[in-house]
């Protein structure tokens, strides 16, 4: 009983700073690059993995965001360290984004099966849900064609560590190299994107 209370109050602590982890980092290099670049206009974007809607809550505050499309399916993902509190972060997502319910449309889909549920004509899109490779290929093979010119395609880790498979870096290298797209790489989050007919200049990208 007591191993149990002493388990289920981790848990709840690792939500905790997670969300605070999450909360206190406004926007992230991408979203950055977005709000100084295409803030102009009322945009709309898609978020692939949305866990307790943090993230989601800066997007919101700060772009100029006309309609956003939230996926995450909330399945168990084994390599989670909470992997459990799926449930809790969905309910969580839909309470810090309440206020948002107008400009917001939760799909309880993975990725790679929300296509007809969106829109053709999306100004950004940012992956951070499944990080193996053959998923984040599939999710960009799905969306860059759904993006208007000039649309940002990026997404969260772009980086090797023991929490983070190599799959982005890959995808994202071998993307970039087949679009023959500049693919830019920020901050310390390892953010990476792409832009839609941002061609890579010869002689100063590899």
């Amino acid at each position: 009983m007591q191993k149990r209370m002493m388990k289920k109050k981790f848990k709840k602590k690792m939500t905790r700073l997670y969300d605070e982890y999450l909360s206190s980092d406004p926007y992230r290099p991408m979203i950055e690059y977005i709000k100084y670049n295409m803030n102009d206009k009322p945009l709309i974007g898609v978020e692939v993995g949305v866990s307790g809607g943090s993230h989601a809550r800066n997007i919101l505050k700060h772009l100029n965001v006309k309609h956003l499309y939230l996926i995450d399916p909330y399945d168990e993902f084994e390599s989670y360290y909470f992997k459990k509190e799926y449930n809790n972060f969905k309910e969580q997502s839909s309470k810090k984004l309440h206020r948002h319910r107008d400009k917001i449309t939760f799909i309880y889909k993975r990725s790679v099966d929300a296509k007809e549920d969106l829109p053709d004509a999306i100004d950004f899109v940012y992956l951070d849900g499944d990080h193996s490779y053959e998923n984040v290929k599939k999710e960009i093979e799905l969306f860059y064609p759904k993006m208007v010119e000039g649309g940002v395609l990026g997404g969260h880790d772009f980086r090797t560590d023991r929490s983070t498979p190599f799959g982005v870096i890959q995808a994202a290298l071998e993307f970039s190299d087949k679009k023959n797209l500049h693919l830019w790489v920020g901050g310390n989050k390892g953010d990476w994107w792409c832009i839609k007919g941002d061609k890579k200049i010869k002689g100063v990208d590899p």
